[in-house]
């Protein structure tokens, strides 16, 4: 295949099938950045997830090779007490050959990719689609929502935060609080959760189901802390790899704060004693509930930025406004 530039109309976008994937694992492997992926890594990650395989858009050139694709994987998100459908596409990943900068955004085969996922996405039933893309995707999707229908409505960047927990404050630990190691999914976790939507409320965010967080946290550190008389008050997880809070909750919004501190006092003990899964430093992202307990459990500001973007893929089921940035319960591993 020639590395020359293919116009985008010459392009056809499909969604893949099952004799697609050693295509899609080559184009992964030479293109994507993030190294190699095997079969067995995405049958795990892409066609065993909880609900249901991942919807995968494809580019084929016009000798037929696959120069493009996107991943959108099936979720669920609450909304105002209903849990609805969703999906969450992934970065696109281009051959080079796609890479050219000065092109109009409108006329992107990456918003192409997305758009041809998105459509079989609403056939299928789902009504919700939401992404955590880096910030630099949120001022591109900006310029081509102006010609071109069907991009995220919603759309923000917010910040960071990071806590060194060399230096982080012990002396605030809730003696009153345990934490541990979590190696269960269970209803136990399931009703933390359904306490978390009552009691903080939330008003909107990815459905945290045990299925799902033992899907999404399979390779990360999970703590449970529980209060007294062992009541479980809150649950977190941390990527080790990216060295971030990809999630954390609890049963009422006065919880989190000191879930966290006893959270941090673990991992400082565990640094101690050299535990292989805890990071130097830990990043989560700022927004609302869980930004504020991160702030208060001495996390502070750091120069970097999320995005987010939102849309409805169905007005009757979920309107447009029920899923504003501001009613979103977030952590970075949504």
């Amino acid at each position: 295949m020639s590395e020359s530039l293919t116009p985008p109309s010459s392009l056809r976008y499909r969604v893949a099938g099952p004799a697609d994937v050693p295509r899609l694992l080559d184009l992964w492997t030479q293109h994507s950045g993030w190294g190699a992926i095997t079969m067995t890594q995405w049958r795990s990650w892409y066609e065993e997830a909880p609900y249901g395989p991942a919807i995968v858009s494809v580019a084929e050139d016009e000798d037929g090779q696959v120069v493009g694709m996107n991943v959108m994987l099936p979720s669920r998100v609450c909304v105002d007490g209903h849990v609805v459908k969703a999906v969450r596409p992934s970065a696109p990943i281009l051959h080079p050959s796609l890479r050219v900068g000065g092109a109009s955004a409108a006329r992107s085969p990456a918003l192409a990719l997305y758009l041809a996922g998105l459509a079989t996405a609403a056939a299928t039933g789902h009504a919700v689609t939401y992404m955590l893309p880096d910030s630099g995707w949120v001022p591109f999707i900006s310029r081509a929502a102006r010609a071109l229908a069907g991009l995220p409505r919603h759309r923000i960047t917010t910040g960071c935060l990071s806590l060194e927990l060399a230096t982080a404050d012990g002396s605030s630990h809730p003696d009153r609080l345990l934490t541990e190691v979590s190696t269960t999914f269970d209803d136990e976790l399931a009703g933390l959760w359904r306490a978390a939507v009552r009691q903080f409320p939330i008003r909107c965010a990815v459905e945290r189901s045990p299925e799902w967080l033992a899907y999404k946290h399979r390779g990360d550190l999970r703590l449970k802390v529980r209060g007294p008389g062992g009541a479980l008050a809150g649950f977190l997880a941390i990527g080790t790899r990216r060295a971030a809070l990809t999630n954390a909750f609890s049963a009422t919004p006065g919880d989190l704060p000191d879930v966290l501190r006893s959270a941090v006092a673990w991992l400082r003990r565990a640094s101690h004693g050299a535990h292989p899964a805890v990071p130097a430093a830990l990043t989560a992202l700022d927004h609302g509930a869980c930004g504020e307990a991160c702030r208060a459990a001495g996390f502070r500001e750091i120069d970097y930025r999320f995005g987010f973007m939102a849309d409805t893929l169905d007005q009757d089921a979920v309107p447009l406004e029920a899923l504003a940035p501001s009613a979103w319960y977030l952590a970075s591993g949504d």
